[in-house]
């Protein structure tokens, strides 16, 4: 790593730097220019796939497709069908990474996957990196625009970079406002790219084409989310360090994300659709959540392969600071793992203390067919002894000790939740019946009308109430069915733990309770 190429003077321009890494790392490189209709790269100025590697490709990888097919394929990618720029966008993820479905031959129902990059074998695939590619505007005749830089991947324009010189007065954010006007220009080149990378030489972030300047992140970590130092000079610029030497934001990015086996990988297991009314959200993953996903799942298959004892099976724990992710982070390392074949399709479960944590997380995962979330203990125990494979949601109370939660109230929104069934564990004490106040007259009257001592646990409604939707039981009617899901192993249990709760009250009403149950 040259010391010119650290400081990216204006001798060294950031442009060529990038291309001169990229090299490096094993991208053939072509300038824009040459990649014309001229030359029979594509068909047009304003189509921006390259059709000859693109179809040489794709034989490759699938040596079983003939010539009709290619083309078929080639069609389907270059005029994907819907108008909205975002759902072109899922459509085209989708076929980049299940592949695209066509019939072998004419009258055949069976369709075959057609596979448009080789995620098994790196070197089956084709990359290359282009400056100054000439796109025609999508809606304008003879007027264009050139990305600073272009990586395909089998013909497909994949990354787009934007550049500022190093000792212009223009930043990266600027870059970032040059990616935003071409995707008004030319989206037919946008559509198909995954990520945007701007820089300046000095800061240097990449982001999707639908983030916000916000969400264009900073990539740190060569190999590793730890191998590089970093020092902050002045707020906002970094000097970075990797084995003593100097080098460069732009240097960081092309040889830790853009290395071939580490961009192959980000681009299967690492972009994600977020369903989002009748559109979707593109969520691209930050370096921590690569690095961590990654160390997480090689430290899975040796613990579940190799581990011999409860000790060596234990995974270990991922710490995340608020804000930085953790719940895309496991979406990332679940969708991976379970298409991991050397874990064998595995059960993996999701656990939270919190309802609300527990909706929102299975609202993130939700879209996966292999989703399902539980409701009671009872469900839960039946899919952990007979699932083989798949995402489960619940709630840690649905374990064991964890069950036996109790609530004790008075007023009357607990109480008509436990009616609509919007409320199903816990001890619930609302008025106390006529006969526990004697002979008082102002209960005497509201008997009917305000006849609202009860007790839940679980499903079971122990007392007077007529909750809707409930058992209603005394404790001393209770059998071992009734307590499968509350949680608790005994009725003397229960009668134990609500007199305890009663007590915690302090309440000379609550304890007049104790002789009904």
């Amino acid at each position: 790593m040259e010391n010119s190429e650290a400081q990216l003077n204006e001798a060294y321009m950031v442009e060529q730097a990038a291309i001169n890494w990229l090299k490096k790392e094993r991208y053939e490189y072509i300038h824009g220019s040459e990649l014309s209709p001229e030359n029979g790269e594509r068909e047009s100025y304003r189509d921006v796939v390259l059709k000859r590697r693109f179809i040489s490709a794709i034989k490759r990888i699938n040596p079983w497709i003939d010539d009709r097919i290619a083309e078929e394929v080639y069609r389907k990618v270059r005029d994907i069908p819907h108008p909205d720029f975002v759902m072109k966008s899922k459509i085209f993820y989708d076929y980049l990474t299940e592949g695209v479905k066509v019939v072998p031959k004419k009258g055949e129902e069976r369709a075959r996957i057609v596979r448009i990059i080789d995620f098994e074998n790196i070197h089956n695939n084709e990359f290359l990196v282009a400056n100054q590619f000439t796109v025609e505007y999508q809606y304008e005749v003879d007027m264009h625009r050139r990305p600073d830089m272009v990586i395909f991947i089998n013909g497909l324009p994949l990354i787009v970079f934007e550049f500022k010189s190093f000792n212009a007065n223009e930043t990266a954010k600027d870059a970032f406002n040059d990616h935003k006007t071409k995707i008004k220009d030319i989206p037919q080149l946008y559509q198909y790219s995954q990520i945007l990378v701007v820089s300046d030489g000095l800061e240097t972030r990449y982001g999707s084409p639908t983030s916000d300047w916000e969400r264009f992140f900073v990539w740190e970590g060569l190999k590793s989310d730890d191998d590089v130092e970093i020092e902050e000079l002045e707020e906002g610029h970094y000097r970075y360090l990797y084995d003593g030497e100097e080098i460069t934001s732009l240097e960081l990015l092309i040889k830790g994300l853009f290395r071939r086996e580490h961009l192959i990988e980000y681009l299967r297991d690492f972009i994600f659709h977020l369903k989002s009314g009748e559109t979707y959200t593109k969520m691209i993953a930050m370096y921590h959540q690569f690095y961590t996903v990654k160390k997480a799942i090689e430290k899975t298959k040796k613990c579940v392969l190799e581990g011999k004892t409860p000790e060596e099976r234990r995974i270990g724990v991922v710490w995340h600071t608020q804000g930085s992710g953790k719940s895309f982070t496991m979406l990332l390392y679940a969708r991976r793992a379970l298409r991991e074949k050397e874990l064998e399709n595995p059960l993996l479960l999701f656990l939270t203390d919190r309802k609300n944590l527990d909706e929102q997380l299975y609202g993130l995962f939700s879209q996966m067919a292999v989703a399902k979330r539980v409701d009671n203990v009872k469900e839960l125990h039946d899919i952990l002894k007979t699932a083989s494979g798949g995402l489960v949601f619940s709630t840690i109370q649905k374990f064991g000790e964890f069950g036996k939660y109790l609530l004790v109230s008075c007023n009357e929104e607990d109480y008509h939740k436990v009616k609509t069934g919007k409320i199903r564990r816990g001890l619930m004490i609302g008025s106390l019946p006529y006969s526990a106040h004697g002979k008082n007259e102002k209960y005497k009257e509201s008997r009917e009308r305000d006849y609202r001592f009860f007790i839940q646990i679980g499903d079971i409604v122990i007392g007077e109430a007529k909750p809707i939707n409930v058992i209603k039981k005394k404790v001393e009617k209770l059998s071992m069915e009734d307590l499968v899901e509350t949680g608790f192993e005994t009725v003397e249990e229960i009668r134990l733990a609500i007199e305890k709760e009663i007590r915690r009250k302090n309440s000379t009403e609550f304890r007049k309770i104790l002789r009904f149950i």
